[in-house]
């Protein structure tokens, strides 16, 4: 799968970031593939955002999330 950031973030009428090709999307750190949108769900159980920097480390290509994030490298 080959999407690119700009499309996401127009579907999801989001502000339009640079232009970065996304090849996967991932809810899951244990799952999640390098270039990859990590999606951070929040949970009861589990929440999402506390895998974000996870996710960096591990080369996801954005981040999707509800809380606002701050210093982080990737577009979020």
């Amino acid at each position: 799968m080959s999407l690119h950031l700009k499309d996401i973030a127009k579907w999801l009428n989001l502000p339009v970031p640079d232009d970065i090709e996304i090849t996967g999307v991932s809810i899951d750190t244990r799952t999640l593939m390098p270039r990859n949108l990590f999606v951070a769900l929040p949970g009861t159980q589990v929440d999402g955002h506390d895998f974000i920097p996870d996710a960096v480390r591990l080369g996801a290509a954005a981040i999707l999330c509800v809380r606002s994030q701050q210093n982080l490298k990737i577009p979020v």
